[in-house]
């Protein structure tokens, strides 16, 4: 099975750097994008668009840390940061919206 297009939803522990560098290697061999998406869950008391800034930094910090771990298998990852009420839909809902072709998680 060919993938040219790979969601890594990543939240910060060693799971996430070996899910990372699978998807290198899965990507390198059709070129694919790899998009990693951290998710801030927000309280229902809060907007939806709240920032947050502890999370927003730790958030923040996590995909620094797995652009590293791209950059040390020599390919290029994109990154985002996600605000939803819940996890799940938000990685589903952005996997349909970047038609990915695989959501690779650790």
């Amino acid at each position: 099975m060919e993938f040219y297009k790979i969601l890594v939803p990543v939240i910060g522990t060693e799971a996430d750097k070996e899910a990372i560098r699978l998807a290198c290697r899965l990507a390198k061999k059709n070129k694919a994008k790899i998009r990693a998406v951290c998710v801030i869950t927000v309280k229902r008391s809060l907007p939806l668009d709240a920032e947050i800034e502890s999370e927003i930094q730790r958030a923040e910090g996590i995909l620094d840390n797995i652009e590293d771990v791209a950059e040390e298998q020599d390919y290029e990852v994109e990154t985002d940061l996600l605000q939803a009420r819940e996890i799940a839909p938000a990685i589903v809902d952005e996997a349909v919206e970047r038609e990915a072709d695989l959501i690779l998680m650790g």
